[in-house]
């Protein structure tokens, strides 16, 4: 059997060299501020209430509200909105990365949260897109969305393998946690895959 950094390492590579599902085409790339905000919540809208996707592993998704407001939250990167008008694409042919279980405990509904990585072609290049499932008593929902550069992830995938230092967090690299699971660090990290 596999250890967990095989099997991440294995998964890397799986994302990392796959062709890029092509979304250049895309009517939110030459809109930018609140016209991309506008045109992106017009198209997200349209998932609502009874188009949901199934993921690679079983996951029916759902979407709602909530996943817009996110993404929109994000949108100081505008490669973010570019996501919503392929999104169940994406989802629908991403492959599960990590998941978290929920520590909130204010939010008791929510169970646990999924994320899936896909590579992307959008009209700046390529990159990996990272979706964030939440899964509810009640079913998942879509809850977020991200696009990194691939390059971002190949120079950190070229750096050296090393040890964290002690008391090091895993975040220490970034706070995005795309690039903090295509990080090449030696240790128990503790991710579920």
């Amino acid at each position: 059997m596999k250890d967990e950094k095989s099997i991440i390492q294995h998964i890397q590579k799986d994302i990392l060299e796959s062709l890029p599902l092509n979304i250049a085409d895309n009517p939110l790339a030459k809109l930018i501020g609140d016209e991309q905000r506008e045109e992106a919540k017009k198209i997200y809208s349209e998932y609502i209430p009874d188009k949901n996707v199934w993921t690679v592993d079983g996951r029916n998704v759902f979407f709602n509200n909530s996943g817009y407001k996110e993404l929109k939250y994000h949108s100081a990167n505008p490669t973010t909105l570019q996501l919503i008008p392929k999104l169940r694409e994406i989802i629908r042919s991403a492959i599960p990365i990590f998941s978290e279980e929920n520590e909130d405990k204010s939010k008791p509904n929510i169970k646990a949260y999924h994320s899936y990585a896909r590579k992307i072609r959008l009209s700046g290049g390529e990159y990996i897109a990272r979706v964030v499932l939440r899964e509810d008593n009640d079913g998942t929902i879509f809850y977020d969305g991200e696009a990194t550069e691939l390059k971002k992830v190949q120079e950190l995938q070229n750096q050296p393998c090393r040890t964290p230092i002690a008391g090091e967090e895993l975040s220490a690299p970034s706070n995005n946690k795309l690039l903090r699971f295509f990080a090449p660090v030696n240790n128990n990290s503790g991710r579920q895959v």
